[in-house]
């Protein structure tokens, strides 16, 4: 998640792997459990470690499972966003892969992975140093630290970099997962806002070609192809057959979205076999899924639901038929208004346009067409002709399609764009008119016009589920029409950047003008709206992102130097008591003589639990923005002028800064991390809603962990599952398929800085809620314990049955030596330095050894008091 720095697990006394030698730990008086340490008096004396966690609970300071039958158990790691690398997860700077790849693999310690080779006693990472085992132990049996690292699956490769320019169909697809919840469970409405949601995705990829078919004609094509002084390209542009005919300059430049399309194309299917591709552990007599994730019966537990392929293909031909058809539309109709003013006799070229015209129709409706086309694995793989399909799942099962419906509807497409080059190519020389093309702000106009109409069809379907939604709603969840908001934020921000483009094009080439025709030599007209969309798609977004600031910053005061802050100053007086007059010790809440460096160290804590809480409100600044962007088209304001000029030159500088990034991320591997942290987080969901986003790193992900699962299981090893921040997301996807795994597999699970509820449920609640959570825990997954600080912005509690939250202080004491500095603020990446991770590991081994050696009866083992 944002801001997720993983830090290094640090390592115990001797080499131990951490997590398991641990100190024994005493229950207080007043339920609390520590690590070391005692109190006199009263207050605490004595030594106070600086990772000692205090938490909350009754059963805190249990050790389940101490004493229970021998045999080696794997705690797997699976690391957050950010792209942490094996060698910190597992304190060692020569880990060796044990499988998958190096893109994503799973790896031990060099010793482990020799033991695992056959160069131990013959059983998979068996450690013979004892490492691992000591007090409170699993019986003698050893303990096997491998970690995941999937990172590689989203920022490896330089050309991940790219990726940023399909960051709007990142956004696109996101939407369509945020259907609202109480709207997926009824089965006709959720049908209708998935076709929904399919359109307003391809509206997405047609405003696209719309805007860069608009620079690329208007301002290179055709008034810079009629200027033999523009920019400099005498030589080069236009070609002689073409200088006098702008039906043909039109064409030419035409070339340039056909090959971002198909750059685009390229960038989301290059590696699709490495996730779509991969697939998940096989279940005997599982057919092929012919249905998405989007409309599997039981969301994120069904068994087809990370096996997308074959939906991403249908899809992506739908668009780029779709893309295909816009442009040939728009070449046939610039090309026709640039020469109408010559009368000529009837040529056959003038079949072409025509052709062009029904051919390019026929492809727009048939792609609107195939993106309600959805088959389901069901209807095809039930046991028995008259199996009956529950009420709930019909919603699912739509009328079968031809098998390839998509190789048909790429011939029109196709066709209609050859037309367009035979008409354009036969139009009869004319001269060019000054200013903007003739036909182009009516093709602006009808263009837009149909980018807003494919939006009108979910905005109905979300105000009809919100007029007839029965009961009140339930949960976390974002306040007001999710999907609309994102889509619209995406087209906003595609846009801005568009037509920061468009000002540098036209810039390029010659004096920019905002009006119709230039009245000086060499300038290049743009229309006097651009400027003001421009001015107002930032000066909007930016006076709401200040007025959001402002009042978080208001709220972060009245945090840190009010209650809030007392409250925090009592909880930790509570907790640690005051150290004994003497001991060396100073605590940072109770006041007298305290370092300056511990001031306003409560302060601090209260406003670090108050950032926490910004995202809770990350909906209502992401609906002011999108209801400033829908202010912003609607009412053409005229700005002052150099307010005006301003924002217009902010809009200018976006693809510059774009470009910057593209090329940070192209060259150093470092800051391609740091951009993959918008891929952990925008590419979890399959492509069922945009096809040409970047492909679902947990298509590949998700699966890899169902069979490494199951391949520690065969060689009788037991899992103990510890996952950070969006790890814990991966492990989630991976325990709801229970048909992956084999049944009698019980693994323990501990979760810590994990957003499931807090993000995920309140952005997808229709995927992920606390219902579903609770299908996790049970006979395969006996003991799932979650760990969050109230200074985490990305982590809350599961508030799931069968799950363990524990709320761990941070910092975990206010208590420190005299001289040192006052204890810091973790936050998001402090966990793994955290000794409550380490006992909640060692507390999950041994449900995980119990639940293993328990008879599978189906019902999950009672947890030692």
């Amino acid at each position: 998640m944002p801001g997720d720095t993983t830090q290094t697990p640090a390592p115990l006394p001797g080499g131990t792997a951490p997590g398991y030698a641990v100190p024994p730990r005493t229950a207080s008086p007043e339920g609390r459990t520590r690590t070391g340490g005692a109190r006199v008096g009263g207050p605490r004396s004595g030594p106070v470690r600086s990772d000692e966690a205090e938490t909350r609970g009754s059963d805190a300071g249990t050790e389940p499972g101490a004493g229970t039958p021998g045999g080696r158990i794997v705690e797997l790691r699976v690391h957050g966003v950010g792209g942490a690398r094996p060698e910190s997860l597992l304190n060692d700077p020569n880990p060796r892969l044990v499988d998958g790849d190096a893109i994503a693999g799973f790896y031990r310690r060099a010793g482990e992975a020799d033991d695992a080779a056959g160069g131990g006693d013959g059983r998979s990472g068996t450690r013979r140093d004892g490492a691992g085992t000591g007090a409170g132990g699993h019986g003698g049996g050893d303990v096997i630290v491998e970690a995941y690292s999937w990172g590689g699956l989203t920022s490896r490769s330089a050309v991940r970099a790219l990726w940023l320019l399909l960051l709007p169909f990142t956004l696109a697809n996101v939407a369509g997962w945020m259907c609202p919840a109480d709207l997926a469970r009824r089965p006709l409405l959720f049908r209708a806002f998935r076709t929904a949601a399919r359109w307003a995705a391809l509206a997405v990829t047609l405003n696209l070609v719309l805007l860069v078919t608009w620079i690329c004609v208007d301002y290179l094509g055709y008034q810079c192809g009629a200027d033999p002084a523009c920019a400099g390209l005498s030589r080069l542009w236009p070609p002689p057959w073409a200088a006098d005919h702008p039906a043909r300059r039109i064409l030419l430049a035409a070339a340039v979205p056909l090959a971002l399309v198909a750059l685009q194309t390229l960038l989301a299917r290059r590696s699709a076999r490495r996730y779509e591709g991969f697939r998940p552990p096989a279940v005997d007599g599982e057919p092929e899924p012919t249905c998405s994730g989007a409309a599997a019966p039981g969301g994120l537990g069904h068994r087809g639901f990370w096996n997308g392929g074959r939906t991403v293909q249908r899809l992506g031909v739908a668009h780029v038929s779709a893309a295909l058809a816009l442009v040939a539309l728009l070449i046939v109709h610039l090309a026709h208004a640039a020469t109408v003013s010559v009368r000529t006799a009837a040529t056959p070229g003038d079949t072409a346009g025509v052709s062009t015209l029904v051919l390019g129709v026929a492809a727009l409706t048939g792609a609107l067409a195939l993106l309600v086309a959805e088959q389901h694995r069901e209807r095809l793989g039930r046991s028995s002709p008259g199996t009956r399909i529950p009420r709930g799942r019909r919603f699912a099962l739509l009328p079968r399609f031809p098998r390839r419906p998509e190789i048909g509807l790429l011939v029109p497409a196709t066709a209609a764009l050859v037309w367009a080059g035979v008409y354009a190519w036969t139009r009869p020389p004319a001269p060019t008119v000054p200013g903007e093309p003739p036909g182009m702000a009516e093709a602006l106009r009808l263009g837009g016009a149909g980018v807003v109409a494919l939006l009108v069809p979910l905005a109905a379907v979300l105000a009809v589920a919100a007029v007839t939604r029965r009961g009140p709603r339930s949960g976390p969840r974002f306040r007001w029409c999710a999907p609309l908001v994102v889509l619209v934020l995406a087209l906003a921000g595609m846009n801005a950047v568009l037509l920061g483009v468009l000002v540098q094009v036209a810039g390029a080439l010659g004096a920019v003008v905002f009006d119709a025709a230039p009245a000086e030599p060499y300038g290049i007209a743009v229309f006097p709206a651009v400027r003001d969309l421009a001015a107002a798609l930032v000066i909007l977004p930016v006076a709401v992102g200040v007025v959001f600031v402002a009042v978080q910053a208001v709220l972060y005061a009245r945090a840190r130097f009010g209650r809030e802050r007392e409250e925090v100053r009592a909880e930790y007086l509570a907790a640690d008591g005051v150290p004994s007059p003497g001991s060396g010790l100073v605590s940072a809440v109770a006041g007298g003589d305290v370092p300056h460096a511990a001031r306003g160290w409560a302060g601090r804590v209260a406003g670090a639990r108050r950032i926490a809480r910004v995202p809770l409100d990350a909906d209502l600044l992401l609906t002011a923005l999108a209801g400033a962007v829908v202010v912003a088209v609607i009412v053409r304001w005229t700005w002052p002028g150099p307010l005006t000029t301003a924002a217009t030159a902010v809009a200018a500088v976006l693809p510059v800064i774009g470009v910057g990034l593209l090329y940070n991320g192209w060259r150093d591997p470092q800051r391609r991390r740091t951009i993959g942290v918008l891929w952990d987080i925008g590419t979890f969901w399959p492509r069922s809603y945009h096809p040409l986003a970047p492909p679902a790193y947990a298509e590949r992900a998700v699966p890899e962990l169902q069979r490494r699962m199951r391949r520690l299981h065969d060689d009788g090893e037991r899992v103990v599952l510890a996952a950070h921040s969006q790890g814990s997301v991966l492990v989630a996807a991976a325990l709801l398929q229970p048909g992956r795994g084999p049944r009698d597999h019980a693994v323990g699970l501990v979760t810590f800085g994990s957003p499931l509820l807090k993000l995920y449920a309140r952005g997808f609640p229709a995927y992920i809620d606390e219902e579903v959570l609770g299908r996790i825990t049970g006979a395969r997954v006996p003991y799932w314990e979650n760990l969050y600080y109230p200074t985490d912005p990305v982590a809350g509690p599961v508030r799931t049955a069968g799950c363990r939250d524990r709320r761990l202080l941070d910092p975990a004491t206010s208590i420190f030596r005299r001289g040192d500095r006052p204890p810091p603020i973790r936050g998001h990446g402090g966990y793994w330095k955290d000794s409550a991770l380490r006992a909640a590991v060692r507390r999950a081994a041994g449900l995980s050894a119990s639940a293993h050696s328990a008879p599978s009866d189906g019902s999950p083992p009672v947890p030692s008091p």
